[in-house]
C-alpha cells in the first residue's frame, strides 16, 4: 500500500502518469468483464488490445505496477488479460484497504 500511494502523492496531487495508467488499467479491466460477460468474439478482441495496451504503458513506465509479475513476465506471451487481472485485483485491495484505514480512523464500521 505505502508503495503505491508513495508513487502516486506528488505535493498532494496524483502525477498526470499515474492517472493515465489507472484510466488504461480501469478501462482494460471492464473490457475483460465485458468480454467475459458476452462471450462475443469482438468483445474478447478489445480485452485484449485493452489488456495489450496496459502492458505496453507499463513497459514504458513501470513505475506503478502493483502485481508481482510485471509487464515483462513470460506469463503473459500467451496473453494480456490476466495481466490487467493481477494489476486490477491488486488496485482493489488497495482501495479496499484505504477506504477500511479512513472508516477506522473515523469511527465508522
Amino acid at each position: 500500500m505505502t508503495r503505491l500511494q508513495t508513487a502516486l502523492r506528488h505535493s498532494g496531487q496524483y502525477p498526470r502518469a499515474s492517472l493515465e495508467r489507472e484510466f488504461r488499467l480501469r478501462r482494460a479491466a471492464l473490457a475483460d468483464r465485458l468480454a467475459l460477460e458476452s462471450g462475443e468474439e469482438c468483445d474478447a478482441a478489445e480485452a485484449v488490445r485493452t489488456a495489450y495496451e496496459l502492458v505496453a504503458f507499463d513497459l514504458a513506465d513501470g513505475r506503478f505496477v502493483l502485481g508481482p509479475a510485471g509487464p515483462g513476465s513470460s506469463r503473459w506471451e500467451e496473453s494480456a488479460r490476466p495481466y490487467d487481472r493481477q494489476e486490477y485485483e491488486r488496485l482493489a485491495e488497495l482501495i479496499d484497504g484505504c477506504r477500511d484505514a479512513r472508516l477506522k480512523g473515523t469511527g465508522g464500521s
